[in-house]
């Protein structure tokens, strides 16, 4: 059965606190709030984990990082990142 994991977005380049900044922005209740901002590396991409919480209570994973001169946010749908993560360390850029 076909699922959605997560969805991948390319934006102008944007750093980490200003995508937790339209994160926080673009809900009018202020519910959503980014709660840590780390480095990783996925499969020796450079990438920042943001933790943002939802109005739904639960934590969201979103990643970023820099490609061809433009910022790929990956955000993972909830509950979905055990799947998601197995998937997502095969990355690689060309």
């Amino acid at each position: 059965k076909a699922t959605t994991l997560a969805s991948f977005y390319a934006v102008p380049a944007m750093s980490a606190d200003a995508f937790g900044k339209a994160l926080e922005a673009s809900n009018a209740s202020g519910a959503v709030k980014a709660k840590s901002i780390e480095d990783v590396t996925i499969n020796g991409i450079a990438m920042k984990k943001v933790t943002s919480t939802t109005e739904m209570g639960e934590d969201k994973i979103h990643y970023l990082f820099d490609a061809k001169g433009s910022t790929i946010i990956v955000s993972v749908f909830l509950n979905e990142e055990a799947v998601f993560d197995r998937i997502f360390a095969t990355i690689t850029l060309r």
